[in-house]
């Protein structure tokens, strides 16, 4: 989902200081450059009474108002989230022997929801090895395994609370849930969408060890151990209940051998950066059948994985920015996105002894341009993924029909959006965006949703 990680600063102090600065006659300028009495370390912080640690508390709450003008989705698959999965998107009956999705012929849906709010806490410490920081992040885009009810949206929008961050660092070592280090920060595409741009790399968040290393002149290196999990698709038709990602080895009931390794290269320097990355992951299936778990045969196979990107963005005509991002490999799986729609990253075979890898390539162009500086803004971008999976697999009859065990997964996934947004003050963001994605099997059986969505974040 949306991929912005960027806190709004906190304004408490800073209007509390000025109402006092005009109660005793000081000017509003005056008052914004004086500081607040116990102000933290950093911007929005207050420093807790009797230690030098400095404690912040910050997020925004969020509405968006979605209509869907053409095909609309069931928001549970998406973990009653409020954006579009463009990997699940119902499907038309576009080719002969294909069937249409009955969510297909739902046409002008609205839907509001708030679930995009969230609240985080942050501290800072000065120590002997450097600032320690601790981060702690949560929103309510839906938990892993929670279903709403059918009063969710009839006496109740109880979205649940669910965790995005919680890590912390000391000096150069990050350990914790963050954005995995194959994820490029720096090159995120602003959209209201909370899916965002599908071209965008790397895992959401996820458990983390990471060293950063600063060589100087704005190049850094960094290496990290992460989570892993292997994404299995079967080659047997009827097996695979998300046919489009595949099963974990979580859900599978099995365990990952070893994590998975990234490093990283950044560069960055006047008007942009660029970063080059890469990953190399060990894929593997072992586990006894299990009809329950959608393991047909008992398994027992493994191969590696991996995937390189880069990306960078430029900042031209003042503050506009273009933003560039490739990213692709051989088993690259979820490291393809940071949007949840990355087909499984491995095939295991009918006998359950060979584990292929899964192709992927995708990527992103983004462009923001300020119509007004600091106040109006726009962003537009245009997203690929595509997947090519080893076909001498499946060997079962009808594995190429529109509903067979092949011709289900997603070839290619295409996402665009064009917003505009209208900050009257620093802490609120108001706008309209339009958004427009496609989902192709293998195949061809195609599926699009067109929405228009309009938002309004309230930082603090």
């Amino acid at each position: 989902m949306n991929q912005s990680h960027r806190i709004g600063r906190s304004v408490t102090f800073g209007t509390f200081t000025a109402i006092g600065a005009l109660l005793c006659g000081l000017s509003a300028a005056d008052a914004q450059t004086t500081p607040a009495p116990g102000a933290g370390a950093f911007p929005g912080s207050l420093l807790i009474p009797g230690t030098n640690t400095s404690l912040k508390i910050g997020g925004y709450a969020k509405v968006d108002y979605m209509y869907d003008m053409s095909t609309t989705q069931n928001f549970n698959a998406n973990g009653a989230g409020s954006a579009a999965l463009i990997a699940t998107i119902p499907l038309d009956d576009n080719i002969p022997g294909s069937a249409l999705n009955g969510a297909h012929s739902i046409h002008g849906t609205s839907r509001i929801s708030a679930a995009e709010s969230r609240f985080n806490i942050e501290t800072r410490t000065p120590t002997g090895y450097g600032e320690l920081k601790t981060f702690i992040e949560g929103d309510f885009e839906g938990g892993s395994g929670v279903t709403p009810g059918n009063t969710f949206e009839f006496n109740s929008n109880r979205s649940v609370f669910s965790l995005r961050h919680a890590y912390g660092t000391l000096g150069p070592l990050l350990a914790g849930q963050y954005f995995s280090l194959f994820e490029d920060t720096a090159a995120f595409v602003e959209t209201l969408d909370f899916g965002g741009a599908i071209g965008v790399s790397g895992p959401l968040r996820q458990p983390q060890f990471r060293y950063v290393y600063s060589v100087g002149n704005g190049f850094t290196l960094a290496g990290s151990i992460e989570n892993p999990q292997t994404m299995v698709i079967s080659t047997q038709g009827g097996t695979n209940v998300n046919n489009e990602f595949g099963e974990s080895t979580f859900g599978l009931g099995q365990g990952d051998k070893i994590p998975d390794f990234v490093a990283a290269a950044i560069f960055g320097q006047g008007p942009g950066h660029i970063a080059l990355r890469g990953v190399i992951r060990d894929l593997y299936d072992h586990g006894p059948a299990n009809a329950a778990l959608n393991a047909p045969v008992q398994s027992n196979a493994s191969t590696i994985g991996w995937g390189i990107g880069i990306s960078g963005d430029l900042h031209v005509f003042g503050p506009d920015d273009i933003i560039v991002q490739a990213n692709g490999g051989k088993g690259i799986g979820r490291y393809i996105s940071n949007s949840g729609v990355s087909s499984g990253d491995s095939v295991i075979s009918a006998d359950g002894h060979t584990l292929r890898a899964v192709t992927e390539w995708g990527g992103v162009v983004a462009y923001q341009h300020w119509w007004v500086p600091a106040v109006l803004r726009s962003n537009i971008e245009g997203s690929i993924i595509q997947n090519a999976f080893p076909n001498e697999l499946f060997t079962a009859a009808g594995s190429a029909a529109p509903g067979g065990a092949l011709g289900s997964l997603n070839h290619r996934l295409i996402s665009s959006h064009l917003n505009l947004i209208w900050s009257p003050v620093p802490p609120v963001d108001l706008g309209v965006e339009g958004i427009w994605e496609e989902r192709r099997t293998v195949a061809n059986q195609t599926g699009h949703i067109e929405r228009v969505q309009v938002s309004a974040k309230f930082k603090f």
